[in-house]
């Protein structure tokens, strides 16, 4: 059984709702955060994964073809990419300004350059498995 709120959704009318609930949430949340409180941000977000999972549910149109698949595939290995380098930088920075005397974070260096190389693991491995496991 499934759960519809019986409305039909175009494509630009569900990403103003994805735009519309991303805001109240932002806005929710910081309301929360400034209260001291954990509740509102929690009820928030779950609230609005609700609303986007029924929207979604009524969405009409496809919005993913080959294309698009192909573009975001390509942004994320991208985004992964920078994302490795740029903490590795970072931490191998923290760990050589540290032995210089200039900064005082030599752990977090550390702990900044072990993240990137367990990322750099995990993408390796999972590009071995699915090269093995589609044939590539």
């Amino acid at each position: 059984m499934y759960i519809t709120c019986g409305i039909e959704v175009n494509l630009e009318s569900y990403r103003l709702i994805q735009k519309a609930v991303a805001a109240a949430i932002g806005i929710i949340v910081a309301v929360g955060v400034s209260r001291n409180s954990i509740l509102l941000p929690i009820v928030t977000i779950t609230v609005g994964m609700l609303i986007l999972y029924l929207a979604r549910r009524g969405l009409q149109e496809t919005s993913h073809d080959e294309r698009t698949i192909l573009i975001q595939q390509k942004a994320a290995q991208t985004t992964l990419s920078i994302t490795i380098v740029a903490t590795a930088f970072i931490g191998l920075s923290l760990i050589l300004l540290s032995g210089q005397g200039f900064f005082n974070y030599e752990q977090e260096g550390y702990q900044l350059a072990f993240l990137s190389l367990f990322i750099m693991s995990a993408k390796a491995f999972f590009d071995w498995f699915y090269k093995n496991r589609l044939g590539g």
